[in-house]
């Protein structure tokens, strides 16, 4: 993103972000609740914190059913690497709609944030670890209140609850009928980073087929899961390339050259132009960031 030369595209790098991911979460969820500053920018996002694309992730679930049943009601499992839960929340809506899914694998890393709340019932704030699957290096899994809302009857004062006192404690314990509730046909599994690497080197050792580490925690949880899982045919989730993740990859296959498969086109080709990009210190990033967009939003607009 750093090396697009649109004029429009501004990309921004944060650094000393204690809670990684989250701490940029919260800094646009306040810039969501800024009426004159979303009103002027008309902003928008396209990550999941956007309903719309939730909703259009429900998609790729009837996609990969279809791609792999013999017939139409035949039931499957669905493993997904998960972090904010933005993912399994389009799932969780596919199989409301009446996709047959009986299992879905909540697929977490050692943050774990997810496995908690699926396999004690406990949505808790704890220290951040950084894994090589880093797009799911998640402490809150903001979505997962979504989700909740559908399957606690729609219960706004509930949820509202829940939320305030985790804000307040930093952890909430779920009542038994609640736990019950949003947690039936979901298994969960934290997979360490040692787990992570060695099915990558393990899968292109025997089968030549290159995993990015997230697709790996799918992989991972499944493998850990399927005598709990049964017979039924089963997908995995990859959701990057890996490309993305080179050095991992080395550490991954033991080598300090990366084979084809780790490599992409358009990537070798931005490795080539200039960059471009805002730096910020998180400790000044509401304020610098809202300063960077309105500037150039006036810029573009010819205020």
């Amino acid at each position: 993103m750093t090396t697009l030369q649109d004029a429009n595209v501004h990309p921004v790098g944060v650094f000393n972000c204690p809670d990684g991911a989250d701490d940029l979460d919260l800094v646009i969820a306040k810039f969501y609740a800024d009426k004159r500053f979303k009103d002027k920018l008309k902003l928008s996002s396209v990550n999941s914190i956007n309903w719309g694309r939730v909703m259009m992730q429900t998609v790729h679930y009837f996609y990969g059913y279809l791609q792999v049943v013999d017939t139409i009601g035949e039931k499957v499992n669905m493993s997904v690497p998960s972090g904010a839960f933005g993912n399994l929340c389009a799932g969780g809506i596919a199989r409301e709609m009446g996709l047959p899914i009986k299992y879905f694998v909540v697929a977490n890393n050692t943050n774990a944030c997810l496995h908690r709340v699926f396999s004690e019932g406990r949505f808790s704030k704890e220290e951040i670890i950084e894994t090589p699957s880093s797009a799911i290096d998640i402490l809150v899994p903001s979505n997962f209140w979504r989700f909740l809302y559908f399957r606690n009857e729609k219960n706004t004062e509930n949820i509202k609850k829940w939320v305030d006192q985790f804000n307040a404690t930093g952890s909430v314990t779920f009542d038994k009928q609640t736990f019950e509730s949003y947690s039936k046909g979901f298994k969960s599994y934290s997979a360490t980073d040692k787990q992570t690497l060695a099915i990558i080197n393990e899968l292109y050792t025997n089968e030549d087929y290159l995993l990015d580490p997230h697709g790996a925690v799918a992989l991972v949880a499944a493998d850990s899961l399927k005598t709990e899982l049964g017979d039924e045919k089963l997908i995995c989730f990859a959701t990057a390339h890996p490309s993305k993740f080179p050095e991992i990859i080395k550490n991954a296959l033991h080598t300090s050259v990366l084979p084809k498969a780790a490599t992409h086109s358009s990537v070798e080709t931005a490795k080539q132009l200039c960059e471009k990009v805002y730096l910020c210190n998180y400790a000044h990033v509401e304020n610098a960031l809202m300063h960077a967009m309105e500037t150039n939003w006036d810029l573009t607009k010819g205020k």
